[in-house]
C-alpha cells in the first residue's frame, strides 16, 4: 500500500449480518451442520440457549467477531433476552473492512472494488500481491493465510463465503515426519550407530526432500481443491462473486 492510499474504510455489521457470522461460526469452527447452525440462530430464539452450546461459546463467538472487550451495561441481556438482541447488542461493537465499487473507466464497479479491497487486505497482511489477478488461484493463499479465508472474508460477507474444508494435509504430515526424522538421525549419530557420511546422506536426502515440498505448493497452486474444498471456489474472481453474493460460473469438467 502505498503513503498516498487511504486507509481501507471499515462499517458497522447490521444485526442480521452478525446473526449469519455466528451461524457460520457454528459451522466453521465448531463443525456443526448448516441445519443446526440454522436453527441455533433463529432470531426468536434464548440466547442463553446459544450461548451454552459450548462453555467455550461466549469467548469463542468475541473472538471470531474480533471483539476485545464487550462493551454495554451489565444486566443489558436478561433472561429474555433473544438471539436478536444478543446481535444487536454485539452489532454495535463489530467493524469489518468495507467493499466500495471503484471507477473503471467513469463507470462504478462493485466487482472491481471487492477485488482491490481483497488485494489491499492481503497486502497489509505481507503477501505480494503484484501478480495477483481476478484469475490467480486461492489455494497458495488459502494454505499460507488460512486466518484471511476462514474469518475475515467471511465476516465480511456472512452466510456468502462457503467453509475451508482441508480434507487432508500432506505437506504438513510431511513435514512433521521430515522433523521426526532429523530427530531420530540426529540422536543416532550423536549416541552411535551412525557414521558422519551416513548423517549426511541422510541430511541431504531431507533437503531435498523439502526442495520437493516447496515445489509441489508451488505447482499445486495451480490445481483445483488438491488439498481443501473451498465450496467450489478456485480463484480470485469466484471468492468476489461469492462475497457479493452473485452465482459462480459453470466450470467444464
Amino acid at each position: 500500500m502505498t503513503t498516498t492510499e487511504k486507509p481501507i474504510p471499515m462499517r458497522q455489521m447490521t444485526p442480521e449480518e452478525v446473526r449469519l457470522s455466528i451461524r457460520d461460526f457454528l459451522v466453521f469452527k465448531l463443525h456443526e451442520s448448516f441445519e443446526f447452525a440454522d436453527r441455533a440462530v433463529q432470531p426468536d430464539k434464548s440466547c442463553f440457549e446459544l450461548l451454552d452450546l459450548d462453555d467455550f461459546f461466549p469467548l469463542e463467538i468475541l473472538k471470531w467477531l474480533e471483539i476485545d472487550k464487550p462493551k454495554g451495561p451489565r444486566g443489558i441481556l436478561t433472561e429474555h433476552s433473544t438471539v436478536s438482541d444478543f446481535c444487536l447488542f454485539l452489532a454495535e461493537q463489530t467493524l469489518v473492512p468495507a467493499i466500495e465499487p471503484a471507477v473503471i473507466l467513469g463507470n462504478p464497479c462493485l466487482s472491481a472494488g471487492a477485488f482491490l479491497t481483497i488485494r489491499r487486505l492481503l497486502a497489509e497482511r505481507g503477501v505480494d500481491v503484484s501478480k495477483i489477478g481476478p484469475s490467480t488461484p486461492l489455494f497458495a493463499f488459502v494454505y499460507r493465510h488460512p486466518w484471511m479465508f476462514e474469518n475475515l472474508f467471511p465476516r465480511m460477507a456472512p452466510g456468502r463465503v462457503p467453509a475451508v474444508r482441508w480434507k487432508n494435509r500432506p505437506l504438513m504430515f510431511n513435514v512433521l515426519a521430515g522433523i521426526l526424522v532429523s530427530a531420530v538421525t540426529f540422536a543416532f549419530w550423536k549416541w552411535g550407530g551412525l557414521t558422519d557420511a551416513q548423517a549426511l546422506l541422510v541430511g541431504f536426502i531431507l533437503a531435498m526432500f523439502r526442495l520437493w515440498q516447496i515445489a509441489v505448493i508451488r505447482s499445486t497452486s495451480r490445481q483445483e481443491n488438491w488439498v481443501l474444498d473451498f465450496g467450489g471456489l478456485y480463484d480470485f474472481r469466484d471468492l468476489v462473486d461469492a462475497m457479493l453474493g452473485r452465482p459462480l460460473r459453470t466450470r467444464a469438467a
